[in-house]
């Protein structure tokens, strides 16, 4: 038996990934004894589930920006355009020693610390994101990108209430102007949400990006394209702690024209639920037809 139903923020309003996490709670799961093997999630423990994997699934394109100037289109789940653009980093060296003309800098640090106030809400941006070449002789798109405490958060102005999420890892890509492939090996989420409660998403993930246009890849822009994931992750909120394997049955469609998380139009991804005791249940996640709109099955 599986259970169906499209979430939209539990406050109202648009549906995003930020919004998603920051306002939903009771994301309570019920685990049979050992052995029976069924793992029951509520609907709103699936609503967690997906919006941090649809979080960090949209992060991705980030990373893809083969210019190594990752964070000026659209933030990890904040879909605004112009207020995160308005936030550019500083740069050490500036201007940074690019050795084969690429565009993809030897090695560059990028240091954000931004805060745009807007009429109901503040984000804020701060933390740093190293940029390498690890090809600095041979003109490609290969990149390493290592955030280090790289910070985004969202105040609403009426409630005080604040979300945030902190990431930490390492993403290393290769590829050339019609396809990326991306890598992270323990890359770490840390989520606050907006009823004080914390959670941590720990993954490990292969992606490959083709671009609908091929050829179409630019030095400091990721157009549209389809988007597969596969791999595994640990999620913890609370006292519950879940393992994860991620795939895209159907490719995932980023739509670069999107202002709002999570920016694909088109796609499922299938995740299998483990917890601590060895009991299994599964997400699937439909996104479409419009960025942002999310579907979620649970059985």
């Amino acid at each position: 038996m599986s259970t169906k139903f499209t979430k939209v923020l539990c406050f109202g309003g648009a549906i995003t990934a930020l919004g998603i996490l920051g306002a939903c709670r009771g994301d309570q799961v019920t685990s049979p004894p050992i052995g029976n093997g069924k793992l029951q999630l509520s609907a709103a423990a699936g609503d967690s589930i997906q919006a941090v994997v649809s979080s960090d699934a949209d992060a991705l394109a980030d990373g893809d920006t083969p210019n190594g100037v990752p964070g000026l289109a659209l933030a990890p789940g904040i879909g605004d355009r112009p207020a995160i653009q308005a936030c550019r980093p500083t740069r050490s060296p500036n201007p940074p020693v690019d050795s084969d003309n690429d565009r993809v800098p030897d090695e560059v640090l990028y240091t954000y610390n931004c805060i745009i106030s807007r009429p109901l809400e503040t984000l804020t941006t701060t933390g740093t994101i190293e940029v390498l070449d690890p090809t600095p002789v041979t003109a490609d798109l290969s990149a390493r990108h290592v955030f280090t405490d790289f910070f985004r958060s969202r105040t609403r102005i009426v409630s005080g209430k604040t979300w945030s999420v902190k990431r930490n890892g390492t993403r290393e890509r290769t590829g050339d102007a019609s396809t990326l492939d991306f890598n992270e090996h323990g890359f770490r989420s840390d989520f606050v949400f907006e009823n004080g409660a914390t959670g941590s998403h720990i993954k490990t993930w292969a992606s490959h990006f083709a671009a609908d246009v091929p050829g179409s890849i630019q030095y400091d822009s990721l157009p549209s394209g389809t988007r597969t994931i596969t791999g595994s992750s640990e999620w913890t909120r609370g006292s519950n702690t879940w393992s994860f394997t991620a795939s895209t049955p159907t490719a995932l469609h980023y739509n670069a024209d999107c202002d709002t998380a999570p920016r694909f139009d088109a796609g499922v991804l299938a995740l299998v639920v483990t917890d601590r005791h060895g009991n299994v249940a599964n997400v699937t996640v439909t996104y479409g037809p419009a960025c942002g709109q999310v579907s979620v099955t649970r059985s």
